[in-house]
């Protein structure tokens, strides 16, 4: 009898061990792995109470534009933009903590604990103003902070920001964890134990899980406190940060446009159209701002049925 019994829970533990390994496997081969870092010129970095941060900059003041970059990204991301720079202030970006060669202590990568970190940052430099531009997750950081700091924030521009509900349409294991809560907080688990990060070093799954665990309507609620102009930028070929939840970021915004860009710009918007987002930032930080009707120098940076969005999402959900 007791071998019988033996032999059951042996074959029990054998099971859970496996389902481990398995679960191990799993979420290290489908959740993001690091990118190979770029080296970029004039590269910096300084020592934070929570670690240390990448940057570079251009220009001087205590007013600068402020970059920053989407998930798993690094200062790279913006290099198409810098090459095409118009001569209008200081600009910075950064390593968004945790990415790049931004390095943290702690495993805390929400959006309310970045901003905290980017506005220590912020200090250090003497940027005592802020026009912020954001792409995907550094736009949901971006206008996180502009919500929480609204006296430090001058003009804001956001790429297609990712933490809106119902925003990320990602497949796959990815994609699985971020939509079902109780996973989310399964794959937490795997991703923190030891084995996790021996196996898989350069995973990313611990700030994916941290930093969407804080999307939805947490950030969709802080937008109405955005008291800066914004303008957005989304492009209706985009489809991992769904372009249909565009009006609803517009619309919770109150001083804000949202710019629509042809779908072949897709989600990548700096890195398409480095033009536009350059323009875009040194107008916003020399003043310009919504309503953008009749600027005469928007329209030598459109494309051919690109527009300037006038419905709303509450009319086009009710259509």
């Amino acid at each position: 009898m007791w071998k019988v019994i033996m032999i059951v829970l042996l074959g029990l533990a054998g099971t859970v061990v496996l389902a481990m390994v398995a679960t191990v496997l799993l979420l290290g081969w489908g959740l993001p792995t690091a990118h190979e870092i770029a080296a970029v010129s004039g590269e910096r970095t300084i020592r934070l109470s929570f670690g240390d941060v990448r940057y570079s900059e251009d220009g001087d003041g205590d007013h600068a534009v402020v970059f920053l970059h989407g998930f798993n990204g690094q200062l790279a991301q913006w290099d198409a933009v810098w090459e095409r720079r118009p001569q209008c202030g200081r600009w910075v970006r950064l390593d968004i903590p945790g990415y790049g060669r931004s390095r943290v202590v702690g495993e805390d990568f929400t959006l309310t604990t970045q901003v905290v970190r980017i506005r220590e940052f912020l200090h250090a430099q003497g940027i005592r103003r802020v026009t912020l531009v954001g792409g995907s997750m550094g736009g949901s950081i971006a206008a996180q902070f502009a919500a929480t700091y609204p006296d430090l924030v001058h003009r804001v521009l956001l790429l297609a920001p990712s933490a809106f509900p119902g925003s990320l349409r990602y497949s796959g294991v990815f994609g699985a964890v971020l939509d079902r809560p109780i996973l989310n907080r399964m794959a937490w688990v795997v991703v923190r134990t030891k084995i996790f990060r021996m196996l898989f070093p350069d995973s990313k799954g611990l700030q994916a899980l941290s930093v969407t665990s804080s999307y939805g309507e947490p950030w969709a609620r802080a937008l109405n406190n955005i008291h800066a102009p914004t303008i957005i930028l989304w492009s209706k070929g985009d489809i991992g940060v769904s372009y249909t939840t565009a009006r609803g970021v517009r619309d919770s915004i109150p001083s804000s446009e949202l710019i629509w860009l042809e779908e072949a710009t897709g989600h990548a918007v700096a890195a398409n159209r480095p033009e536009l987002v350059g323009e875009m930032a040194c107008r916003l930080f020399t003043g310009d701002a919504p309503p953008l009707d009749g600027a005469p120098w928007l329209s030598e940076f459109l494309r051919q049925g690109e527009n300037i969005d006038r419905e709303h999402a509450q009319s086009e959900a009710t259509s």
